[in-house]
């Protein structure tokens, strides 16, 4: 069940859900940098859960072997990637909370700093790190020619499975997750501060305001989500000796699997949180797609030298899809 069933419903549900948030997010009014991250976000989660669960199922349904193992520089390159862009959720998160913090505790500066541009630089130099952190994959994996699997270069064994681990480890996920338990609560003291402050005149526009809700709510829940995983991680690094046996190691695999699955809703929920959370997000996506809806359908016919307006079907068409949209919201709300 949690390798063939479960895996194309949260593709199917996230790849969906995100596309339609990132259409509601670009109509909604939002500070630009949080517009940008929001949408980097759910785009990259798209990505991630089908790197993570994607191709897995396929290979698990159609029986063929996985892409790592297929070409020498297949199993390079998947392993490169695959780290670059699994891990980089995490940092976005970080970049999302600092610029919130910087709002809340500095308005002053966040006019210089809370915007696009500086969002795209950030996140820019945040994928060049991930490179650079990533790249060693290239020159310490290949394709063992006896068992056709995608494993370590005998000659980088004790680095890669000794040294390097506990380095990526940190970098990928402990760091970002500490930086995270530090900034979150950071961000409700600074809110609870500035609630505390008498209204002044020279403040900023309330909308980008309502933004920390779900700045706060998705560091929360990526961060629930993803600690199991990283917790299993740090166990298997250590070896410890009740792991050596057969049937504690058999549990800790079933265990790690289920956290796979659970670091996989992290990517296919994230559109649940937005159209919650985001004022006016879901009414711009409904009004997005009854727009579009009506003027496919609002077509002009001259019949007999008269004007025909065909604006009945389009007020169905634009009714329908409205409806259809509602119910998908629905359902993600879990109230149907």
């Amino acid at each position: 069940i949690l390798k063939t069933y479960i895996p194309p419903i949260l593709i199917m549900l996230g790849s969906l859900g995100n596309v339609l948030a990132i259409i509601g997010i670009r109509k909604c009014h939002c500070s630009s940098s949080m517009r940008f991250y929001l949408m980097f976000f759910a785009a990259i989660n798209t990505i991630v859960l089908f790197l993570g669960c994607g191709l897995e199922w396929i290979s698990h349904i159609t029986e063929i072997q996985p892409v790592a193992n297929m070409q020498d520089w297949l199993c390079k390159l998947s392993q490169f990637v695959f780290n670059l862009i699994t891990y980089s959720p995490y940092w976005i998160v970080v970049l999302m909370l600092m610029d919130r913090i910087i709002y809340v505790w500095s308005p002053i500066h966040a006019k210089s700093f809370c915007t696009a541009f500086v969002a795209k630089v950030l996140v820019a130099f945040t994928y060049i790190g991930l490179l650079c952190l990533s790249i060693h994959a290239m020159w310490t994996y290949e394709l063992d020619p006896h068992s056709g699997l995608c494993n370590i270069d005998p000659l980088q064994h004790y680095f890669q499975t000794v040294v390097w681990p506990w380095i990526s480890a940190t970098l990928y996920s402990y760091v970002p997750l500490s930086i995270m338990l530090f900034l979150v609560p950071l961000l409700l003291i600074g809110l609870k501060l500035r609630c505390a402050q008498p209204p002044s005149t020279s403040q900023q526009s309330p909308a980008p305001d309502q933004l920390f809700t779900v700045t706060i709510t998705v560091s929360v829940i990526f961060f629930l989500l993803c600690l199991p995983n990283v917790i299993l991680n740090f166990i298997d690094y250590s070896q410890p000796l009740w792991l050596q046996s057969h049937q504690n190691y058999a549990r800790f695999y079933l265990v790690s699997v289920l956290c796979q699955k659970l670091q996989c809703l992290n990517q296919a929920i994230t559109h649940i949180v937005y159209l919650t959370c985001i004022p006016g997000c879901a009414r711009a996506l409904l009004q997005s797609c009854n727009h579009s809806a009506y003027n496919g359908n609002n077509n002009d016919i001259e019949v007999n030298g008269q004007l025909l307006t065909s604006t009945g079907n389009a007020s169905i068409d634009a009714d329908l899809i409205g409806c259809v949209i509602s119910t998908l919201m629905l359902i993600s709300h879990g109230q149907l």
